[in-house]
């Protein structure tokens, strides 16, 4: 079996979700109802193999022609970034075509405290080309504010860790949301994720289930926007980076392979079985990106990955009795 052909993947807007720390042994997903529900139901490569080459690197930046940029702008879309830590915000450097980034460098394995989030300087970088400043400026007045600081912890008396996980997923929704309609060709959007591997080295395996609770809670509020008319019929792919983000000197060395799930229109249930490489599915995000993605056409619905209470508006998660957003 091969990975779903692009052209067939009916998908206007293609989101990625980059798990830190995701690993290839997953749990019982009993708790965890939306990534349970990828793996039975959409395609699934388990495990991916990485051989120690980071795999933002083979998703954002290899490849001719700039990298998931050039892919998505030749695919008539635009590529919106959320890179929140310094395992992730390298990425930034490299990237090649009409893009917008929210990107954060001073946080990284270490940050545990409100004095580590108030050393913080979240920005936003590209957003220069044309049909893009827009969507660069509503992040700097709309998300870049609303980053955890003293105000938070006067207010909220939040724990710090779980303010700044929360900001990151709003800051990713609030982004989608806003670009899915003023990119009529559509939006490529990644998020690198830190919930799994920060929870896992402060709690240990209970660590890393709330973790992996943060990114179905994620998960599950991105399936129910995709049943709102803007985002309707959005392709979404999860995987992980195998514990090798980038050269960033604090991170431990990488594991060796990840699980990739991917469910969305056109993309029937499946698994491919081990060996497939990590620079394989970034070649088929690529293809996939510049598939045109049908700007003025009706978005197509895919009721086979109906979330649960679909009426649910906007980023309003349906809440199970885990506490997560469930479809």
């Amino acid at each position: 079996m091969d990975l779903p052909e692009p052209a067939a993947v009916e998908a206007r807007h293609v989101v990625v979700v980059v798990a830190h720390g995701l690993r290839d042994d997953l749990p019982p997903l009993d708790d965890l109802p939306n990534l349970k529900s990828m793996r039975r139901l959409g395609f699934v490569v388990e495990p991916c193999v990485v051989q120690g080459r980071a795999p933002l690197q083979a998703l954002l930046l290899d490849g001719d022609a700039g990298g998931l940029a050039g892919a998505a702008a030749r695919g008539g879309r635009r590529l919106l970034l959320v890179l929140p830590w310094r395992p992730a915000a390298w990425v930034a450097a490299g990237v090649r075509g009409p893009h917008c980034a929210v990107v954060e460098e001073r946080l990284g394995t270490g940050t545990r405290s409100w004095d580590d989030l108030l050393e913080a300087a979240p920005q936003v970088l590209g957003g220069a080309e044309p049909g893009v400043e827009d969507v660069a400026e509503f992040l700097r007045r709309n998300v870049i504010p609303r980053f955890p600081g003293m105000s938070t912890r006067l207010q909220e008396d939040a724990e710090p860790l779980q303010a700044w996980l929360t900001w990151i997923s709003d800051a990713f929704l609030r982004g989608l949301w806003y670009a899915s309609a003023r990119w009529p060709g559509g939006v490529v959007a990644v998020v690198c994720h830190p919930a799994p591997r920060l929870l896992a080295e402060q709690g240990g395996p209970d660590g890393y289930l709330h973790g992996l609770a943060v990114i179905d809670d994620l998960i599950g509020r991105l399936l129910v926007l995709s049943e709102h008319r803007e985002l309707d019929g959005s392709a979404v792919i999860l995987c992980g980076d195998a514990g090798i983000s980038g050269p960033d000197p604090d991170q431990p060395a990488g594991g060796a392979s990840t699980p990739v799930l991917v469910a969305g229109p056109g993309i029937e249930s499946g698994r491919l079985p081990g060996g497939t490489g990590i620079e394989g599915i970034g070649g088929w995000l690529r293809e996939l990106a510049a598939v045109a993605g049908g700007a003025g056409a009706e978005p197509p619905r895919c009721p086979r990955l109906k979330p649960a209470g679909a009426c649910a508006i906007l980023a309003r998660a349906v809440q199970h009795p885990a506490g997560g957003a469930q479809w």
